[in-house]
């Protein structure tokens, strides 16, 4: 009962990030195949359902990470949101003091990082290791800046755990044999 309650709470959250990224994405698709048509380019079918499917995660994980505690779209359109949005929350940086409370967040925050090294790979012709590192340190540290000023917590191990699962999506991309993303020329 519990664990279906925070399944629903979570959809609740991430929902409407997913659709918006959806929206976004197909805003945007027509500029981006005007801008490749000009460079003599067309983007695959398999490059463009990554990129709907990144798309749509970075607006769930936009959703997840940060709005504040708590935050339903949904209760914010019904009025029903009593807390103000922009408060100031706190910082931990203790090292390794998320890992020592629950192995679930430990896990999750490595696991929800791993696709970012696959928008590398899309954003890049010549992608290698340091942009992917580069790419999930830099979203990470934009994360935990931003939290700190919706009630969130701001935690030195975030930035590390995110990281090693930016660097471990980008293995996982290696191992998959490095599926060609490119776009074509027409």
């Amino acid at each position: 009962m519990l664990q279906r309650m925070i399944m629903d709470t979570y959809l609740q959250q991430i929902l409407p990030g997913t659709l918006l990224g959806l929206i976004l994405y197909v805003a945007v698709l027509p500029l981006r195949r005007r801008r490749l048509a000009g460079k003599g380019l067309s983007s695959p079918a398999g490059r463009e359902w990554l990129m709907l499917i990144l798309w749509c995660y970075g607006g769930a994980m936009a959703m997840m990470t940060l709005m504040p505690p708590g935050f339903q779209l949904a209760a914010l359109l019904r009025g029903e949101m009593t807390q103000p949005f922009f408060t100031a929350g706190t910082y931990n940086f203790k090292l390794f003091a998320t890992m020592q409370y629950t192995r679930e967040l430990t896990v999750g925050n490595v696991v929800l990082f791993m696709p970012f090294p696959f928008l590398a790979a899309v954003l890049w012709r010549r992608e290698k290791w340091y942009q992917a590192l580069l790419l999930a340190v830099s979203i990470t540290v934009f994360i935990e800046c931003w939290q700190h000023f919706v009630g969130r917590m701001t935690e030195l191990d975030d930035l590390i755990l995110n990281t090693a699962g930016g660097m471990l999506g980008w293995l996982v991309w290696r191992v998959l044999g490095r599926p060609a993303l490119r776009c074509k020329e027409r």
